[in-house]
């Protein structure tokens, strides 16, 4: 699950001059784009799919721009951005990466694979008719799929495989993620929630919190506590405090 905020809902428009995105609590249509590039990969007939070593609770966000990020460093010729769709089939919003591959579009799901979606990729830019195909292309592929196999998938892409259990998640996904993150403490109502905090690309924010998804807002604010504190309480947390968490628990991830 993927969400954005307005600067309105967030209340941060004196932390950036920038506006941090389009529209409150819906989901991102055009994403950061992480890698662009002119030429066509050469090779086989189908992207990759680079399945992930595991997946965590809401965590379409995480395994898409991890999986692009890895796209880029392998093929520095095609391009790939996480993108926020809606199937039919999905009673809440979705995000997958979308990538060109040899001249054509392509969609990438944590859990469904790679498909393509038979758009020339005349230009790097994902358009309302790419991410309309997109969410009909994976729509057909899941529904294609049999009962067992398809509930499989609707409740991994929306719980997860566990038991919530909020450390292990934010654990897990930092180490999925390809770039530096830092754990954040929400108090609320008496008791701690742990978040991640990222930047998933130059003037962008992202914090994932294994209960809602990930949020990402567009911001050069160098203001960290303030963004996750602003961002918990459109979540609908009472925040109380926020404090950076600088324990083992993210000691692989970077300061």
């Amino acid at each position: 699950m993927h969400l954005t905020f307005s600067p309105r809902s967030l209340g941060l428009r004196c932390l950036t001059g920038r506006a941090l995105a389009a529209a409150a609590l819906v989901f991102m249509f055009t994403a950061p784009p992480l890698l662009s590039a002119a030429r066509a990969a050469p090779g086989p007939a189908t992207p990759p799919d680079f399945p992930d070593t595991t997946h965590v609770r809401e965590g379409c966000y995480i395994s898409s721009v991890a999986y692009v990020a890895r796209f880029a460093a392998e093929f520095p010729g095609e391009f790939g951005a996480p993108c926020s769709v809606h199937p039919r089939i999905y009673p809440k919003r979705h995000t997958v990466a979308l990538v060109t591959w040899a001249g054509e579009w392509w969609l990438r799901d944590e859990f469904a694979g790679v498909m393509r979606l038979n758009l020339p990729a005349a230009s790097r830019e994902i358009t309302e008719t790419v991410r309309r195909r997109a969410e009909v292309t994976l729509d057909r592929r899941v529904r294609g799929l049999t009962s067992s196999e398809r509930a499989r998938i609707l409740s991994l892409g929306l719980h997860g495989s566990r038991t919530l259990d909020a450390a292990h998640e934010i654990a897990e996904a930092a180490r999925l993620l390809p770039y530096a993150s830092a754990l954040y403490r929400v108090e609320s109502n008496g008791r701690e929630i742990p978040v991640l905090f990222f930047r998933p690309s130059p003037g962008w924010i992202a914090l994932y919190d294994p209960h809602f998804g990930t949020a990402t807002a567009e911001t050069d604010s160098p203001r960290d506590a303030a963004i996750v504190e602003a961002i918990a309480e459109r979540l609908g947390y009472r925040v109380t405090s926020v404090r950076r968490d600088f324990g083992p628990l993210l000691a692989a991830t970077g300061p």
